[in-house]
């Protein structure tokens, strides 16, 4: 089909787009690692989801939790992860709590 042709039908001819080798491993790193940070959020909040829900099931068939107990308890324990998030606790304040407290892990 000429230009004459595509015009009359009202399309148009995909520009074509060039890039130096350089600057096309750069855009596809750009992309690959967008990519693997969205993955790697959503596995960690699906970890983190079905973590919560485990222990709350736990605190409900073993330890008698009810809604309110149960409210409160990921009230708080959301607080504790945006701490954690916000740098105000790391992993060996953590571990160390764990450990005053005689618990494995």
């Amino acid at each position: 089909m000429n230009r004459a042709e595509r015009r009359r039908q009202g399309l148009e001819k995909e520009k074509t787009i060039t890039y130096k080798h350089s600057e096309f491993k750069r855009v596809v790193n750009e992309k690959a690692d967008k990519v693997i940070e969205k993955a790697l959020l959503d596995v960690t909040t699906d970890v983190v989801n079905k973590t919560t829900l485990a222990i709350i099931l736990v605190l409900r068939d073993k330890l008698g939790y009810g809604k309110v107990r149960a409210e409160r308890f990921i009230k708080d324990y959301n607080e504790v992860f945006s701490d954690i998030n916000a740098g105000l606790i790391d992993y060996d304040d953590l571990k160390s709590v764990i450990e005053e407290i005689g618990a494995n892990i």
